[in-house]
């Protein structure tokens, strides 16, 4: 399975950087570099799809730190471009990137960076996405609707939006799933979409997708990115938070004509305050937890458990459920809480339970992976879960126990590669999934 791990910068960096892959655009090499002073290349992505196969070389000409350093711009094929300057990001339509540095950093004269883009991964693997719509590219209002190809002759919607509050400090990506494309419609209102009613007092602001909480610039993550041509999934590691996601088909126990379009939608919180307000990374609230063991707190009323949240499942007919976990205000776990008509929303297992304290390493110190079950609403009988079905499992992920581990640990299992994600900021043994990135 094709993956890549990079550095982004700011949300808008992670909305392009996740198009990028997706769609098998040009992807970077390692950067050679020849220098005396201190400055750094990053943060290197394609602008388009068709930029060149080429090497890409940046000379110091002027030197100085942010605003003062200048550089010549050179491609072997696209030739002499526009020169960069340092701390400025540079955009010339082909590629784009910035001069960086750490804090009072300067360039010297002759200073060379060097690098080459190569064809995606994705487009190497003849699984690169369809990009439906990609408008106001790097501003805050960028959006993007792709689909999938499945096993060749599907087509599976997913979209990205930013959502920008500079007041609250808050620069997310929203995440939504569609069931078709129209290009006369607003992103919000594409067939099949997950209900997005912006923030607000009224009950319908209940109804939120789920997000990608980052931040903007210059705060840079590193992400991890995985995919094939039925979903994309990936990690958004920076400070002490983690924003895993997941855009795509997952794995139904169904067969295809059972359940013809088994999406799922995963990210981040849904919105704070039963969804009235969105949320910032670094928010408290339950809500703000990580779709494979989603949080919700004390709700009772279908649009509060249904609507608000991390995970949402569209279901054989082509209705979005909310899957939330239960956690009280005092910290108790049950699998789900109980809302209007007695009926329990669906969860995650072995999220729900939050039995990993008793699941440690194996005897060689390597990890249990746990697929990671979700199971639709339910009604309780004196305790015992009735009438659950479990809908299936997500791809290329699995639960593993936060003993003797930390986020961002990458680890092999049977020749493949994965590496550890947490949910947000929690920290408990219960709170982290394994992703596996190349196969």
């Amino acid at each position: 399975m094709p993956y890549k791990i990079d550095e982004v910068n700011g949300y808008l960096g992670l909305l392009h950087c996740i198009v990028a892959f997706a769609a098998g655009w040009p992807e970077r090499g390692s950067i050679t570099e020849s220098k005396a002073g201190n400055a750094l290349l990053k943060y290197v992505l394609p602008v388009v799809s068709s930029a060149p196969l080429e090497t890409w070389t940046i000379v110091c000409t002027t030197a100085g730190g942010d605003g003062v350093a200048v550089f010549s711009v050179t491609g072997s094929t696209s030739g002499a471009q526009a020169s960069a300057t340092a701390g400025v990001h540079y955009d010339n339509g082909i590629v784009t990137f910035k001069i960086t540095g750490p804090a009072l950093y300067n360039a010297q004269l002759g200073d060379q960076y060097q690098f080459t883009f190569a064809q995606g991964a994705m487009a190497a693997g003849s699984v690169a996405w369809n990009i439906d719509r990609y408008v106001n590219q790097y501003t805050s209002t960028a959006e993007v609707i792709m689909h999938g190809i499945g096993s060749g002759s599907e087509e599976i919607y997913i979209g990205l939006k930013a959502l920008e509050d500079n007041p609250l400090d808050i620069h997310n990506l929203v995440c939504n799933g569609f069931t078709g494309y129209n290009s006369g419609q607003i992103w919000e209102e594409q067939p099949g979409a997950i209900p997005y009613y912006g923030y607000g007092a009224a009950a319908s602001a209940y109804y939120q997708p789920p997000s990608i909480a980052f931040a903007d610039s210059p705060i840079e993550g590193r992400l991890y990115l995985a995919g094939n041509s039925r979903r994309i999934q990936g990690c958004l590691f920076f400070e002490s938070y983690s924003a895993p996601f997941y855009l795509g088909y997952f794995l139904p126990f169904m067969t295809p004509s059972s359940w013809a379009y088994p999406l799922m939608i995963g990210g981040g919180m849904g919105g704070k305050d039963n969804g009235a307000n969105p949320m910032r990374y670094s928010d408290p609230d339950y809500g703000n937890s990580a779709w494979f063991a989603p949080l919700c707190v004390d709700y009772n009323a279908v649009e509060q458990v249904y609507g608000s949240g991390s995970l949402k499942i569209l279901n054989p007919g082509l209705s979005w459920e909310g899957i939330a976990n239960y956690r009280n205000l005092i910290g108790a776990d049950n699998a789900a809480i109980a809302i209007t008509g007695g009926t329990y929303p669906g969860f995650t297992w072995p999220y729900a339970q939050r039995h990993f304290e008793m699941v440690l390493t194996n005897i060689d110190g390597s990890y249990l992976l746990m697929p990671i079950y979700i199971f639709g609403p339910h009604t309780d009988n004196g305790g015992e879960c009735v009438g659950a079905q479990c809908y299936g499992v997500p791809e290329g992920c699995f639960a593993i126990t936060g003993s003797n581990n930390n986020q961002e640990n990458t680890f092999t299992y049977n020749g493949d590669l994965y590496v550890v994600v947490r949910s947000a900021s929690y920290t408990e043994v219960d709170d982290y999934m394994a992703m596996r990135l190349d196969t």
